[in-house]
């Protein structure tokens, strides 16, 4: 079992990290009718350097969610109502093998390539169009998911990914090796509204799509 990317050229390095914080907190179900919790979320959000936090007014905690739900159904429905977007809360990378030859026995070390910057809004897509990689097959290969605080442009690369960010997740699955070596891909990214991170692997002279695709809000896989 291997990692199926491998890095094609040298990348640039990662700009200066920022945390996002955030401005306002809105609390939704009725387990904030406990003004304690409340408190202390808010305190902990302030003690991040959130120092302008304001919290928003929630007019019926107990029914907020059912509400919520209703709302989003009647926008997706007509487009009529005011919709609040999110954002990935973190930037997320996939695990990227070294160019060149294996050693057996040796573990190579991952380097991240960031597929989707802290920020992006849901239902972005992104492309990775400046760099070119290496899609490798075999009986059963797997791909890592990383995820760091702070903002990275797209396509840039964290070495040493294991000792520098989390690891969100571990993907298995088969790619079919056809014997004619590594396959050129290029790599598409989406971010959706259901906090899924799809990622394609297209093939550079073919109309193979190889499709992966990473549940970001639960820390899971979907296949």
């Amino acid at each position: 079992m291997k990692n199926v990317l491998a890095q094609g050229e040298t990348f640039g390095q990662s700009a200066e990290q920022k945390l996002f914080l955030p401005n306002y907190i809105l609390f939704n179900g009725g387990v904030f009718k406990a003004k304690i919790l409340e408190a202390r979320i808010f305190e902990t959000l302030k003690s991040w350097g959130a120092n302008e936090l304001q919290t928003l007014e929630s007019p019926d905690l107990d029914h907020a969610v059912t509400m919520g739900a209703a709302y989003y159904a009647e926008w997706k429905k007509t487009g009529s109502r005011l919709r609040v977007r999110t954002a990935a809360p973190r930037s997320f990378y996939i695990g990227i093998e070294p160019n060149g030859m294996s050693v057996p026995g040796l573990k190579p070390q991952l380097s991240a390539l960031c597929v989707l910057p802290q920020g992006t809004e849901e239902g972005t897509v992104l492309e990775i169009a400046d760099q070119e990689f290496a899609l490798w097959g075999g009986d059963e290969v797997r791909f890592h998911l990383f995820s760091g605080e702070g903002h990275s442009p797209l396509s840039s690369l964290t070495p040493n990914a294991e000792a520098q960010l989390d690891n969100v997740a571990e993907l298995k699955s088969e790619i079919e090796d056809e014997g004619d070596g590594p396959i050129p891909v290029r790599l598409e990214v989406e971010y959706d509204t259901t906090g899924t991170l799809a990622l394609q692997m297209k093939e550079q002279s073919g109309p193979r799509v190889w499709k992966l695709a990473f549940d970001i809000r639960e820390g899971g896989t979907s296949g």
